[in-house]
């Protein structure tokens, strides 16, 4: 059986050369390289998402020795978007293993009335791939721009790991160089995305000179030389 591969492998190679590769083109030369040359075994790591039928349909027509990994990362994301990278291995001849990388969903955003999954660097995933993904541990992210900003996504990570994390935020919501951090019982915190690192310093210095910052509907950090905090009326009402 080897012999039969290798044999079939430089009558390949010297056919194409001596009569060039549109020689693939005549459908029994094809059919023949297919049957014997292309890729016969799948073996996918790191992702129970891909179609089975559709990875078939990928390598259909694919030639074992001439695939790279850059034509299969270039196939493979863009079929699936959720995946972040693939790296191509060839254990034995005709089989192959497909190391997948997957994008994680870092927030569920609402924007302009649609709703879905996305990667810190600002890629939308379908919710089809994550039926069984608990919502309540991504950052909940309202967007009232025209478009997703990946550098306000970084920010409100930093803003949420340094800051808002600690307060159990409900959601976030972005709006041109803002960032509100609104909690459970509606209390908010307003930060400017030019200076957020300062605007941090000043709410963690702030906020200790706060007896009880419950007293407090709002906490507006986003000016230089001042901080604006709305208490609650008396009778508890904001």
């Amino acid at each position: 059986m080897k012999i039969y591969k290798r044999l079939s492998f430089l009558v390949w190679i010297i056919l194409c050369a001596l009569l060039g590769l549109n020689l693939v083109n005549i459908p029994q030369v094809r059919n023949f390289v297919y049957k014997n040359l292309g890729v016969k075994e799948v073996v996918i790591e790191g992702s129970d998402k891909l179609s089975r039928g559709k990875v078939k349909e990928i390598l259909a027509n694919k030639i074992w020795f001439s695939l790279n990994e850059k034509d299969i990362q270039e196939k493979f994301k863009g079929e699936f978007p959720f995946i972040k990278s693939v790296k191509l291995e060839k254990p034995s001849f005709r089989k192959i293993k497909l190391i997948i990388t997957e994008y994680k969903p870092f927030g569920y955003v609402s924007i302009k009335n649609k709703n879905f999954f996305i990667t810190k660097e600002g890629i939308k995933l379908d919710k089809k791939y994550y039926p069984d993904l608990d919502t309540k541990n991504l950052l909940r992210i309202i967007i009232n721009d025209e478009k997703i900003d990946r550098l306000k996504l970084e920010k409100l990570e930093k803003l949420n790991n340094k800051f808002c994390k600690k307060f159990a935020p409900e959601k976030y919501i972005i709006y041109r160089n803002q960032i509100a951090c609104v909690l459970k019982n509606n209390q908010t915190f307003m930060f400017g995305l030019e200076r957020l690192d300062k605007n941090i310093k000043k709410a963690e210095k702030f906020l200790l000179k706060i007896k009880n910052i419950n007293d407090y509907t709002l906490f507006d950090f986003r000016f230089e030389h001042m901080v604006i905090a709305k208490e609650k009326n008396k009778n508890g009402k904001k």
